[in-house]
């Protein structure tokens, strides 16, 4: 069983589709690491590694590509002030 680093930027499922090429691997990994597969996973942290089930979506991932969707927590804030709880009809929201 291997172990890959988590990198800046990287979710749980990230890590997934990374090494092993499908996120059904998700809660296999979970269970080998002792994780949720909705947890936030600590930069620099070794994960153990399921069975590469797709190794065409594996490879197509290296050094210099690959996947991180996380969110920062200023990314978070930004959001966080948006969506219909915050519109008001005629100037953040337009009918038309």
């Amino acid at each position: 069983m291997n172990k890959k680093i988590v990198i800046g930027g990287q979710s749980f499922l990230d890590k997934v589709l990374e090494c092993t090429g499908d996120v059904n691997n998700a809660f296999e990994m979970a269970l080998l690491n002792g994780l949720s597969i909705t947890e936030d996973v600590v930069i620099g942290v070794n994960l153990k590694l399921s069975e590469v089930n797709k190794p065409n979506t594996a490879s197509f991932f290296n050094e210099f590509n690959k996947p991180a969707t996380a969110l920062t927590q200023e990314q978070l804030t930004e959001i966080e002030n948006k969506g219909i709880g915050h519109m008001r009809i005629g100037t953040t929201f337009i009918v038309g």
